[in-house]
């Protein structure tokens, strides 16, 4: 799966070759160890941001506490990053690689989320 994630890290960085930050969403850990282990091969300079919601912030802990957390679960608008377990092979591939991990408002998602609704 993570090898899998990190061709996400490929395509960014064919169409957006000047990039020099990408964002990633952060649920078990899986896609930002993809995307981190990629990036930072491929062009070093390039800084690599985790986000996840101020409810569900079990990387973000996982980082803190420097091994994975199990936290406890909440009902979410993002289930695939709203999980309760961080993935073990995952935080020991992205925790040397993430620039920054950050959390945010869990209302910052779902507002967006009610606008793109109203744009569909």
């Amino acid at each position: 799966m993570i090898a899998g994630f990190g061709t996400v890290a490929l395509e960014i960085l064919e169409q957006v070759p000047l990039v020099d930050a990408v964002i990633v969403p952060v649920g078990s850990g899986g896609l930002i160890a993809g995307i981190a282990t990629v990036v930072k091969s491929m062009k070093p300079d390039c800084l690599v941001y985790g986000v996840q919601t101020e409810k569900m912030p079990g990387f973000f802990k996982s980082l803190e506490k420097g091994e994975p957390v199990t936290i406890g679960v909440e009902s979410t608008m993002a289930p695939n990053i709203g999980v309760a377990y961080v993935g073990t092979n995952a935080f020991h591939i992205a925790k040397s690689l993430v620039d920054k991990m950050v959390t945010i408002l869990y209302q910052y998602i779902s507002v967006q989320r009610m606008k793109l609704r109203r744009c569909e």
